[in-house]
């Protein structure tokens, strides 16, 4: 679905400091996830920070979104949280 959205998608990069879960780029946007499990959005979001997993992609002249993401699951329910940051 992503690439008939145009986006490009993927996922695991390695860079010198660990690697990104996720990242989609569009034509003028590049979005970087960290996923995490029962651990907030917000401790995902500050990974990407403070590994500086968005340096890569500095030069590119896309704006550039870091989203963090927390799945939590209970006996009867999965929830969804994220934290978001724009950096360029």
């Amino acid at each position: 679905i992503g690439k008939l959205l145009g986006f490009d998608i993927q996922s695991e990069i390695s860079t010198d400091k660990g690697r990104i879960d996720l990242v989609f780029s569009t034509v003028g946007h590049v979005y970087l996830f960290e996923l995490k499990f029962k651990v907030s959005a917000a401790i995902a979001l500050k990974q990407i920070e403070e590994q500086r997993y968005y340096e890569k992609y500095l030069l590119t002249g896309k704006k550039i979104t870091l989203i963090g993401l927390s799945f939590k699951h209970t006996k009867h329910k999965l929830t969804l949280d994220y934290a978001a940051k724009n950096i360029k």
